[in-house]
């Protein structure tokens, strides 16, 4: 059986998109009419045998956006008005994976921190505004070749995203955290401490 043409392959929709072993990554790629991203990159397609090379999308975990010198209609319309590259702008740092996925039949952008990814799943942040800029824990990014585990890292956040959305997670509950809430100490009651420890020291109150 004959298999279709690369030109006339449906790319994988947002939803479909399954983590494969890594490819050779070559370069950023840059395109006229979009903003520049480091997420935009070209890679050649293994076991196909045509030399075919592919634009992907490292936010949605290697998305295929359409081959390079085809078709490139797809690729304008994700990348143009894709806020990644404004907000990753900020502040690069290296525990920040911003993702691409489709939730509630809509594709959407997140900005995941490998370190607290699991505080609030549920409504991820949209903007680095306030997460990013103050952040103790900032470390500049390197290079993206340099992290190996990239699009492992990407592919590891949509997942566990889409399953609490899902409802098939739930969250884990941190164990610093106290299982309940007590309600704060009076201030009166703070300044009679010293007074009741008094009184009982003096009555032998237990």
């Amino acid at each position: 059986m004959l298999e279709e043409p690369l030109a006339q392959r449906p790319a994988p929709s947002w939803a479909d998109t399954k983590p494969r072993e890594p490819a050779p990554i070559l370069i950023p790629l840059v395109e006229p009419g979009v903003p520049a991203c480091e997420l935009r990159w070209e890679r050649p397609i293994e076991g196909d045998g045509s030399g075919a090379v592919e634009i992907v999308c490292l936010a949605a975990g290697g998305k295929r956006l359409g081959l390079k010198g085809g078709d490139s209609s797809e690729l304008l319309a994700t990348c143009g008005p894709c806020p990644i590259p404004r907000e990753t702008a900020r502040r690069p740092c290296l525990f920040l994976v911003p993702i691409k996925t489709e939730r509630d039949h809509q594709v959407r952008e997140y900005f995941i921190c490998r370190w607290f990814y699991r505080l609030g799943p549920e409504q991820p942040s949209t903007t680095t505004s306030w997460m990013c800029v103050g952040c103790p824990y900032w470390f500049p990014r390197p290079p993206l070749k340099l992290l190996k585990d990239y699009e492992k890292a990407t592919h590891k956040m949509i997942q566990y995203h889409q399953e609490v959305w899902a409802g098939r997670v739930t969250r884990e509950r941190l164990g610093f955290w106290p299982a309940t809430w007590s309600p704060p100490t009076p201030w009166w009651r703070r300044l009679l401490r010293p007074l009741e420890s008094l009184w009982s020291s003096l009555w032998d109150l237990p």
